[in-house]
């Protein structure tokens, strides 16, 4: 099964700030660089801010007799 997940510069923000590799603590006084880094480079990449991510989701059902 393959769904869309979308996204902006700032959910991506708040996701990763969510995560346990990139809280927002971990960046401290450099967090507002970081955020500013960031949006910089991804809107280099699609300057309308928004992204789509193609996800495959797989489910595995199974009985027990």
């Amino acid at each position: 099964m393959l769904f869309e997940k979308s996204w902006t510069v700032d959910s991506y923000l708040g996701y990763l700030y969510t995560t346990a590799f990139s809280l927002k603590i971990f960046y401290g006084d450099n967090a507002p660089a970081f955020e500013t880094d960031l949006r910089e480079a991804l809107l280099a990449v699609e300057p309308s801010g928004h992204f789509t991510e193609e996800l495959k989701a797989t489910i595995l059902v199974a009985w027990k007799h």
